[in-house]
């Protein structure tokens, strides 16, 4: 696994230091200046709920049953889980300077594990297809 240590830059580094403990801007910080105050706007792809058909049946039931009381019809009908559908968006998102680096931490410490699981897919299929004996045909 390796390393996260983009924490240790942001979180536990240069936040600490031009902040005070109330989340304020750290006066005798040379580092806390009106810039992180300033804000941002960027586009991020964001996984956003897309309502199926059991969860909208499961809403229309709920609603049905707050203006009636329950039928026996109505018990026999059980929406069980039923993961919602997700669609993949792309999200135009404005915050301050502060908020986009505590974002983009949490961003890069999944990245930083994302791409070691990928390079070491890509070593074992590299060290298979190399030690891979071809089939002997007697």
């Amino acid at each position: 696994m390796p390393q996260v240590w983009i924490d240790k830059l942001w979180y536990k580094g240069v936040r600490t230091r031009i902040f005070d403990s109330n989340n304020k801007l750290n006066a005798k910080s040379t580092l806390a200046t009106d810039v992180w105050d300033e804000t941002l706007e960027w586009r991020a792809y964001e996984y956003k709920e897309q309502p199926t058909l059991a969860s909208h049946a499961k809403a229309v039931a709920q609603q049905a049953s707050s203006v009636r009381s329950p039928e026996e019809d109505d018990l026999d009908y059980d929406v069980t889980g039923g993961s919602s559908a997700r669609i993949l968006v792309l999200e135009t998102k404005r915050v301050t300077l502060v908020d986009y680096s505590d974002h983009l931490e949490l961003q890069m410490s999944k990245h930083i594990y994302h791409r070691n699981l990928v390079s070491s897919e890509h070593r074992s299929k590299l060290q298979y297809s190399r030690n891979a004996r071809p089939m002997s045909g007697a």
